[in-house]
């Protein structure tokens, strides 16, 4: 397998830098946060300027910004399929050891690395889940340093 000797090294010839470490740049798209208990996503709306406690009216999300990757190259095979309907192929990889960890770090140590948001409103009634015309997103930020000794990322190709 040469992929992580590409990810480490780079490919001059074909003009790939080398991405260990890797800042991939820009903001993922939000990643809906399932099954949070209605009272931790309440507890994240909290104002005290209404009648009533409010609610939150949308699942918890997720971004990640401003990341930093390392140990990427540190690769083992695991799988490779392919589907028999569309052209599509799917490499399933172990990457990291307990030595070298695979690291979601922060790239600038100024900004956050991850946003998060919730969808918030007014109930129209104490016991009710029911939104009364007062909406608003409840977000925060912040940084994070995240390590598995053994990630299964599963790249995916489309033709």
């Amino acid at each position: 397998m040469y992929l992580p000797r590409i990810i480490r090294d780079g490919y001059p010839e074909w003009g790939l830098p080398s991405y260990d470490p890797a800042a991939p740049g820009g903001t993922s798209a939000p990643i809906d946060i399932p099954n949070v208990p209605d009272g931790v996503g309440d507890s994240a709306c909290a104002r005290y300027d209404l009648p009533y406690p409010p609610i939150c009216s949308t699942a918890p999300a997720l971004q990640l910004t401003n990341i930093l990757f390392t140990n990427l190259s540190i690769m083992q095979p695991v799988s490779l399929s392919f589907s028999a309907t569309e052209p599509v192929f799917t490499a399933v990889v172990s990457v990291g050891t307990t030595d070298q960890p695979f690291t979601l770090d922060t790239n600038d140590i100024s900004k956050p690395n991850y946003l998060f948001q919730i969808g918030c409103c007014e109930p129209v009634s104490l016991d009710s889940r029911d939104c009364s015309e007062e909406h608003w997103t409840a977000k925060a930020s912040g940084r994070f340093v995240a390590r598995a000794h053994t990630a299964r990322p599963s790249p995916s190709s489309f033709s």
